[in-house]
């Protein structure tokens, strides 16, 4: 299977900025910065500018990093990759971090996208339109009814796991169950590993796994990404539900329309000539015409 690389890659969560060697052949040097992008702000501030929380961390291995509490924030301008510190501790670390500047520039194109993408995620429509197009008993990726939100993605022994939740389009099903497909990543493809059922209404969730694979990612999984996968199994089950609702009050309108424009049964047509007195009666009322047309002028005649 390959992915779109963006929604592998980006799971919406920090990233690390390491000092370059003192040296081109010297070893890469430890020391470094955990940077958080700060995306809660307004559309138009994002169009502009994204804000940085930072920490100092310490790389221990390949895999594993150590970051500190010595939180600071700086601004940047997407246009110019130009850094502002916004406290003491961030004035402090622009002083010391020469190469800060550098490697923030280096990423521009990382914080723009993620500043796009916090911009995206605020249409929600995205989601009807995408389920509109599904049958009743289809499944559905999540990233396929709201393609700009975060994709969750967990590490294990330094290998990249992407979680795919699916979601069931029918209305009428209970529906208490967390699909989840994990996909071992390498560069652009990912494989197959394993599927997960979780009844979310557990307080101990107790997976159904369909590989010893998977069943060993459930805890690191569940961990890190549990109540975002139950927060998006309730907004994607609420959207099925309102739809279904909608459409039912649609065929309801619909059906009331019918009845209210029925056409109400019009002037008895004239008679022309007198048809024979057992004949259907030429007005179209289902008689006799002597039951019907015939009597007409004798009433008349009363009436004088």
């Amino acid at each position: 299977m390959i992915f779109d690389a963006p929604r592998i890659l980006d799971a919406g969560q920090p990233f690390s900025l390491w000092a370059p060697p003192a040296h081109a052949d010297s070893t890469p040097c430890g020391h470094g910065v955990v940077v958080e992008p700060l995306l809660d702000t307004s559309a138009d501030e994002l169009a502009h500018e994204v804000a940085l929380r930072l920490r100092s961390a310490d790389r221990l291995g390949e895999t594993k990093v150590r970051a500190y509490d010595d939180r600071c924030v700086v601004v940047v301008s997407l246009a110019t990759g130009r850094c502002e510190a916004r406290d003491d501790g961030a004035a402090r670390l622009l002083a010391e971090a020469s190469w800060f500047a550098d490697a923030i520039a280096g990423s521009l194109d990382v914080l723009r996208e993620r500043a796009a993408r916090a911009v995206a995620q605020r249409d929600r429509s995205t989601c009807k339109r995408a389920l509109a197009a599904c049958a009743d008993d289809s499944m559905t990726p999540y990233h396929h009814l709201f393609p700009a939100d975060w994709n969750p993605v967990v590490m294990v022994d330094g290998t990249a796991y992407h979680v795919v939740d699916h979601h069931c389009s029918n209305p009428a099903c209970a529906c208490t169950e967390i699909v989840l497909g994990l996909y071992r990543i390498h560069g652009d493809t990912a494989r197959h590993v394993g599927d997960l059922r979780v009844d979310r209404r557990d307080a101990r969730p107790c997976p159904k796994a369909t590989t010893p694979a998977a069943s060993a990612l459930f805890d690191r999984v569940w961990e890190h990404y549990g109540d975002e996968l139950v927060r998006r199994h309730d907004e994607v089950r609420a959207v099925v539900r309102a739809m279904a609702n909608e459409l039912a009050a649609r065929a309801a309108t619909v059906a009331v329309g019918a009845t209210t424009n029925h056409a109400a049964p019009g002037p008895r047509k004239p008679v022309s000539g007198r048809p024979s007195r057992n004949a259907p009666c030429p007005c179209g009322s289902g008689k006799k015409y002597k039951r019907c047309c015939a009597l007409a002028p004798r009433a008349a005649d009363r009436s004088r």
